[in-house]
């Protein structure tokens, strides 16, 4: 796991050297999209650390002011003795409908093929399902600087099957530490996520996100509570 977080603070420095400083955008929460995007002629690149020594980056372009597309893959046992698992690289699509004003909420529309823990032999199938075809809404709530966004997607658009998803952040002191909360896989009540987590902003392009998912969850087979993991995440441009 060491090995891992000192591979990504090596890149993000060589990135942080070669990139132009830009203000990111808040392009997701833990594991849920928001319905912002990155800008024209931006990249953004994250790496979520997770359990066994996993490890899944992902990267994603501005192409148009309303489009973003991007790529991800999951790969497990990275660290240790093991041979390393490598999933099928998945595709990551938003649309921005309405960026959202004081009255209307932003509008997104999107896919995200990326799952959590692929099947042994099996690279494209996962324990937890990639969200798939996803739509959401999302504005600032209640009081200033709380943002909500709140959507549906389905898994697979086969058998009809669609879920649920809210997410929250709230900055906590400063607008450089965000409280981050999100309820996941709506369906099936006992199926359903709670992953919590806190965001360090340590400069307008670096975060860090600190993350527990599946908070009190129940421990069978092909559930992972209490799931630890890190993330962090650099916004350039070209």
């Amino acid at each position: 796991m060491l090995k891992v977080i000192r591979f990504c603070s090596i890149l993000f420095s060589l990135l942080a050297i070669s990139a132009i400083p830009t203000y990111a955008a808040q392009i997701s929460i833990i594991d849920s999209p928001t319905t912002q995007i990155i800008e024209y002629g931006s990249f953004n690149v994250d790496f979520k650390v997770f359990r066994e020594g996993g490890l899944t980056p992902k990267l994603e372009f501005g192409v148009f002011s309303f489009l973003n597309l991007g790529v991800a893959w999951e790969v497990q046992k990275l660290i240790g003795d093991s041979q390393a698992d490598l999933a099928m690289p998945t595709l990551q699509v938003k649309v921005q409908i309405y960026s959202g004003d004081m009255s209307l909420p932003g509008i997104a529309i999107g896919y995200d093929g990326q799952g959590y823990i692929h099947m042994e032999n099996e690279p494209d199938k996962y324990y937890q399902e990639p969200r798939g075809v996803y739509i959401l809404i999302g504005r600032e709530v209640f009081t200033e600087g709380l943002i909500m966004n709140v959507g549906v997607n389905s898994n697979t658009l086969k058998d009809g099957e669609i879920y649920g998803f809210i997410n929250m952040s709230l900055p906590v002191g400063s607008e450089n530490f965000l409280f981050l909360a999100e309820y996941d896989n709506i369906n099936y009540m006992p199926d359903s996520r709670l992953n919590l987590g806190v965001r360090i902003v340590l400069s307008p392009d670096v975060r860090v996100d600190l993350i527990v998912r599946d908070c009190w969850g129940a421990n069978e087979e092909g559930l992972f509570p209490n799931d630890r993991m890190l993330k962090l995440s650099y916004t350039g441009q070209f």
